[in-house]
């Protein structure tokens, strides 16, 4: 992390007064004071005497002390997203509709559930403070917020500001994606079907169809292109309200096995900001089983990884991406 962050001035007004000049009272306390590159207000409110009501304990478990959940909303208003947004979830206007031999894949070996609430089928691997879980913030992210480092907010200097997660759309020029078995090995030839995550409803949404939106054949390596943008047909990454299209499902078969995996477009995002803007490399290991074969029956019960390039962020990461 370049930068530093400090407190730089505290403003009382009046009991309700809050917002001063229109939006939230939280979020937008003074739409008109352009003085900070951050603001968040404390309006008042009959919790705000006991959530911060212990001045003397220095715990992360104190608000007054340590508050996690203001320091992530001020990610937002530097413009950082939430990066739990890139979970993949099967419940609440969240569905994967996806077919193996008539039959859903969800919570079978082919895509098995992640948690015990069996909601989740995958996580983003980046953890920290934009994914709900500080006091460390996610590579990432750290990289997102190292693009502007030393610069003054342009778009707004509240949640959510007009720039919010404009990096998500650095994505190098083409991506070719090395399809891989549990054990490592390349699968040349394989045939691999990328799905699409359209809207449904609530936050960060992903409804993926049976139909599958690109349909590729690998190199004697192993390789497929993906050309820019392989999550969205307009080639803009969404990340919002009743939408996120930012991961991608994978299919991959080779002779008769088949396997499922995913794609995020953050690990596109690394690879164009470790100045590889012209081709992005990506590999993806799934664990295949036989077409057709009984549920229950599968050898290869490994979670599909995806295998990434150690990131070296260095001084001059920001200048290879102008914001």
């Amino acid at each position: 992390m370049l930068d530093r962050i400090r407190l730089d001035k505290v403003v009382v007004v009046p009991d309700d007064a809050l917002p001063l000049a229109g939006g939230y009272p939280t979020n937008n306390p003074n739409l008109n004071d352009r003085t900070v590159d951050l603001q968040w207000g404390f309006p008042n409110d009959a919790s705000i005497g006991t959530f911060y009501g212990d001045h003397a304990t220095r715990s992360s478990s104190n608000p007054f002390y340590y508050e996690a959940s203001l320091l992530h909303e001020l990610g937002h208003a530097r413009y950082l997203v939430d990066v739990y947004g890139f979970n993949v979830h099967v419940s609440a206007g969240n569905r994967i509709d996806i077919l193996e031999n008539g039959a859903p894949i969800v919570g079978t070996p082919y895509m098995p559930y992640v948690n015990s609430w069996r909601d989740a089928v995958r996580y983003t691997p980046y953890t920290g403070l934009m994914n709900g879980n500080g006091p460390t913030v996610d590579r990432h992210s750290a990289v997102a917020l190292n693009l502007i480092r030393g610069r003054r907010a342009t778009l707004g200097n509240y949640n959510a500001p007009g720039n919010l997660g404009a990096y998500l759309n650095d994505l190098p020029a083409q991506n070719e994606l090395t399809v891989r078995d549990a054990s490592g090995a390349a699968l040349p030839g394989a045939s691999v079907r990328i799905y699409r995550a359209g809207p449904g409803e609530g936050w960060y949404a992903k409804v993926y169809d049976n139909t599958a939106d690109m349909s590729l054949t690998a190199d004697a390596a192993g390789k497929v292109l993906l050309g820019r943008c392989p999550f969205s047909a307009t080639g803009g990454i969404t990340h919002t309200n009743n939408h996120s299209n930012g991961v991608a499902i994978v299919r991959v078969q080779s002779g008769d096995r088949v396997g499922y995996g995913f794609i995020e477009a953050t690990d596109f995002n690394l690879e164009y900001w470790r100045g590889r803007t012209a081709l992005g490399r990506h590999e993806l290991r799934v664990a295949l089983r036989k077409q057709g074969s009984a549920v229950g029956s599968v050898d290869e019960h490994a979670p599909t990884e995806r295998v990434s390039q150690p990131l070296v962020v260095k001084n001059e990461v920001s200048d290879l991406v102008g914001q």
